[in-house]
Parts: structure tokens; sequence; C-alpha cells
């Protein structure tokens, strides 16, 4: 969030940095209603990407006492990947989880829970957990203000030559 938030002055106020801290607070904090505390800071952000083919998963298991909540969003269609199935186990059934772009999947810590292994494509979540949490804590990239505004700046330029090649393929043609 601090690299958003230095863009801030630039942003109209609904897509500030402080508003997508609220908003995520406020969709973490409602699976687990009895939190012992309110502070934003006791969340975090943590992206996931997962390449395939890879034979690990992410076995059965129920998340630790570090955890008071859960939430992920798929940041790409299930289409993009084969594998990659979120799926819980309740009430003695197996349940896999539909996980669209864009969705937000919730869950309590004690819910059994995995993920089988992404077998092709690239498999991409932003997950919001409780701070102490060890996603994200290993192989992580760390971005600068400066990676983001190449980011930035490529994704400008991509737009940029999408719309040429519309507005291009929208011209009548010369017959020859």
């Amino acid at each position: 969030m601090q690299i958003l938030s230095s863009f801030d002055s630039t942003l109209d106020d609904k897509y500030k940095s402080s508003n997508f801290r609220s908003k995520f607070f406020t969709l973490f904090s409602r699976v687990n209603r009895n939190r012992s505390s309110s502070l934003l800071d006791d969340y975090k952000v943590a992206l996931r990407m997962t390449r395939g083919p890879t034979i690990s998963c992410i076995d059965f298991h129920r998340d630790g006492t570090y955890a008071t909540s859960t939430s992920q969003i798929p940041l790409n269609s299930p289409t993009e990947y084969k594998g990659g199935q979120l799926c819980f186990f309740v009430n003695d059934q197996l349940h896999f989880i539909p996980r669209p772009r864009g969705s937000l999947i919730q869950h309590p810590p004690e819910v059994l829970h995995g993920v089988t292994s992404v077998t092709e494509g690239t498999r991409k979540s932003l997950f919001i957990v409780d701070r102490d949490n060890g996603l994200g804590d290993e192989g992580v990239i760390e971005l600068t203000g400066d990676d983001l505004v190449v980011f930035l700046a490529h994704r400008a330029t991509s737009v940029v030559a999408t719309q040429k090649r519309a507005a291009r393929e929208k011209r009548p043609r010369e017959e020859a």
C-alpha cells in the first residue's frame, strides 16, 4: 500500500490507497466478526502466482492460530489455467469452489481446504490475510515505486496500441 499511496495526490478520491485499505479490511473482517482488534494494520495483502505445470498442490489443512480470516480475489480467469481448483471439505463432502476473475472467496480458519496442482497456464490471486500469516513471506519480490511506474507505463502503451489496432480494423478497406 505504501507504493500506491505515493500516487494518491494524482488520483480521484475513490481510487486513493486509503480507500483500498479500508475496503480490504472490511472484506477481511466480514468473515470473523469476533476479532480481538479492529486495526487496519492487522492484515496484509499478498499476491500469489503459480505457473504450471507443477506437481505441487496445497494439501488439505486448516489455518493456524495466526488466522482469523482468509479472503482471496482471483486476478485471472480459470480459462487461463488448468487445475488450481480451490476445494473445501465441509459436512463430509468435497466442494469445488468456482473462482471467476474478480470474485471474492472468504473462509474462517477452521474450514478444511486445499488447492489442486496447476497443470497448465498461470493462476493469479490476491489474498487478504492476517499480518502473522506466512503467506507472502518466502519467494517474495519487493516492488519499488520505479517498478510500479514501469508497469503503469507499459500498461498505458499496451492500451494505446490496442486502441490504435481496433481503430485500424474499423476503417473501411480501400479496394486495390
